[in-house]
Order: structure tokens, then C-alpha cells, then sequence
């Protein structure tokens, strides 16, 4: 009687001992980003502590749901560590940051409502021409130009790129010493004798009355939506790569002027209007 008394204590002694053991933690997390910020959600079980390592070299954090502001673009190998009375379990997972374009070329031209005109002449001084829109991001140059119903085939764009007008191009009739490094040249609508097509091409001579020399010579547009009809006015978006232009690259705050020519090369429209004697207008690349 005694032997089996022992027994039963035994038993009940080491059942006791396995229902108080600790639950072992469970680590887990989701996130959500907005372009380099990223909101962690903690979604671990049986733990009272946490270790965040975000991956990018900077300081740990023992937040329970943490918001991380990354310093550039890329893929990182977040590290979450979640401690309680049971133990430690830590999991790992890339969360991976793209840029994203401030400008979708797509002919629906939303990207753009927010961003201020660059140069606006809507009564009409500006003949064919009505608004200019500019937008950047590192790798793209964005334009968004308004024009009459009477806009013409091709657009031309020189710039500025130094923001001197001590330097480049010094001569012209419709703007005198406007200091421009670069024209772009993009027949946006072919007729007989031009095909659809850009070119940039450079400044070779300061005084001279036509010192354009091509640079690039073919498809210097990346992408454009062509001429859409927009409330009885046409409008069109392109990008440009950056790197079209070499030397000089492009500083940090360039100045823009834009003409519009018809199917005859006869200019019919400038920004700003060249009656005005307006300076190019000036934009400063996005930081």
C-alpha cells in the first residue's frame, strides 16, 4: 500500500512540474513603408521584451512597435528579437524600399496637380504657349507644358545649366546674355521633312548666331505622353535622364526657357514671353 501511495505522489509531483513550464516566445513582425519611413508592427507571442536591429547600421531599438526613418533606398535585413519568461526566438526578414517617381508619364497628368507652375502666362502673351511645369527626382528631369489649342509640332527647351549667365550662349534676339549651355529639340507630332524624334545638343561659341552642335542626337526624350486635348487647350509630359547632359552637368539650380515652332520651323510661341523681356525662368532641383 505505502509503495503504490509513493508512486502516485511521484506522478503527480512531475505533472505539476510540466503544466508551470514557461511558453516558449514566438518573434514576429509586419511593416509598413511610405517611402523611407517604415512602421513596424510587433505580432510576437509570450514575450516581454524586444530588440529591433533595422538593418542599416544604426542604433537598436527596444520599442515594442517602432517607426525607423531609413537614409536612402535599398534592401535591409530587419532582425527583430523577442525575449520572455520562456526564452529568446528572433526572426529576420529584407524589407525592401524602392523609389518611387514623383511623375508617372501616362497621359492622366495627377502627378502634376500639386506642383507649382514654373512659368504661367494664361491670357495668352505667351502666344501658343500657355504653362510650364517642372519636376525632378535623381535620376530625371520632368516637364509638363499648357498650350493653346493652336500648340505646334515641335518643342524646344534651353536651359541654363549652371545658373551663370556669364557663361554658354550670350547671344540672342529674344533674350540677351541668357548664359544657356543646352537646347532640347523634340518634334513632338511628325510632318512632312521631320520625323518624331529629340535631340539635345550643346552650346559651342558664346557670340555666334547659331552655336548648336549635337549631343545627343536621337531619343533624347525618355518617355512622353504626346499632345493631349484638354479643355480646349493641348497639354503633353516628358521625361529627360540627367545624364543626357554631360558637361556641365546639370547644379542644383538651373534656368529654363521654352519656345514652340509649327511645321514650318516658324516659332509661334515662347515662355516667358519674349515680348516681356522676362529672364528664364528659374527652378531649383528637389533636395
Amino acid at each position: 500500500m505505502l509503495l503504490g501511495l509513493s508512486i502516485c505522489s511521484l506522478a503527480l509531483v512531475t505533472s505539476c512540474g510540466k503544466e508551470d513550464e514557461d511558453p516558449k516566445p514566438v518573434a514576429e513582425f509586419s511593416y509598413v513603408a511610405d517611402g523611407l519611413e517604415v512602421t513596424f508592427t510587433n505580432e510576437s507571442e509570450n514575450a516581454t521584451s524586444y530588440v529591433w536591429d533595422f538593418g542599416d547600421g544604426s542604433a537598436t531599438s527596444t520599442a515594442e512597435n517602432p517607426t525607423h526613418t531609413y537614409d536612402d533606398f535599398g534592401t535591409f535585413t530587419v532582425i527583430l528579437e523577442a525575449t520572455g519568461p520562456g526564452g529568446m526566438k528572433s526572426v529576420e526578414y529584407d524589407v525592401e524600399l524602392l523609389y518611387e517617381e514623383p511623375i508617372k508619364i501616362d497621359t492622366a497628368f495627377a502627378d502634376w496637380t500639386a506642383v507649382p507652375a514654373l512659368c504661367s502666362y494664361p491670357d495668352g502673351e505667351g502666344r501658343s504657349l500657355l504653362e510650364l511645369k517642372v519636376m525632378d527626382s535623381p535620376n530625371f528631369l520632368y516637364f509638363y507644358v499648357k498650350g493653346t489649342s493652336s500648340l505646334g509640332e515641335v518643342i524646344q527647351l534651353y536651359i541654363d545649366a549652371d545658373n551663370d549667365t556669364t557663361t554658354g550662349w550670350q547671344y540672342w534676339g529674344w533674350f540677351k546674355k541668357p548664359g544657356l549651355e543646352y537646347l532640347m529639340e523634340g518634334v513632338m507630332v511628325p510632318f512632312t521633312g521631320a520625323d518624331a524624334g529629340s535631340s539635345i545638343q550643346a552650346a559651342t561659341g558664346a557670340d555666334i548666331d547659331w552655336p548648336w552642335e549635337p549631343l545627343i542626337g536621337a531619343n533624347a526624350i525618355n518617355k512622353s505622353s504626346g499632345y493631349v486635348e484638354s479643355g480646349g487647350n493641348k497639354v503633353v509630359e516628358f521625361s529627360i535622364l540627367k545624364t543626357m547632359f554631360t558637361t556641365p552637368e546639370l547644379g542644383n539650380t538651373i534656368r529654363i526657357l521654352i519656345g514652340n515652332s509649327d511645321n514650318t520651323w516658324a516659332n509661334i510661341g515662347t515662355l516667358p514671353p519674349k515680348e516681356t523681356n522676362a529672364p528664364p525662368a528659374t527652378y531649383t532641383m528637389q533636395p
